[in-house]
């Protein structure tokens, strides 16, 4: 069975953060719960296994390397305070893929 769950991604702004979720779950919306960036997804059907969702959180106007846009999608673009910051998920390895 499916459930729609959240989770906090920590502010390791322009670092790297990993998330654990069931394998297989859908990536649903990101947004700003308070001052948290909150990620919304709809599990996949076996929580015993699980995957990891790689995160960067970058602001306007940050250098980034060339490749960047290589290895990462952009999710969402978010407003805090005076700052905005742009979510991007990292990726899969090559040794990840099937």
């Amino acid at each position: 069975m499916r459930r729609i769950l959240k989770q906090v991604i920590p502010w390791n702004a322009n670092d790297e953060v990993a998330i654990e979720v069931p394998m297989g779950s859908l990536h649903l919306d990101i947004q700003l719960q308070g001052d948290d960036i909150t990620i919304w997804y709809l599990s996949g059907t076996d929580e015993r296994v699980v995957d990891f969702l790689t995160f960067r959180i970058v602001g306007t106007g940050w250098e980034l390397p060339d490749d960047f846009a290589h290895n990462h999608y952009w999710l969402k673009t978010l407003q805090h305070d005076d700052y905005v910051w742009h979510v991007f998920l990292k990726a899969p390895t090559q040794e990840r893929l099937p």
